[in-house]
């Protein structure tokens, strides 16, 4: 399966979880977010206020 996040996008998921240090980190803790990415909880919030 492949991604549709920021800079992986089109990447398979399970390369990317061998391969990419940066991808292991974001999805680990989703707060560590490239600068490219806001960072999950930035993006949940803007959610809940809606």
């Amino acid at each position: 399966m492949d991604t549709n996040v920021g800079p992986w996008a089109g990447q398979v998921i399970d390369e990317l979880s061998k391969n990419d240090p940066a991808w292991k980190a974001y999805v680990k803790d989703p707060t560590v977010a490239p600068k490219e990415l806001r960072p999950f909880p930035r993006c949940s919030n803007v959610w809940w206020r809606r």
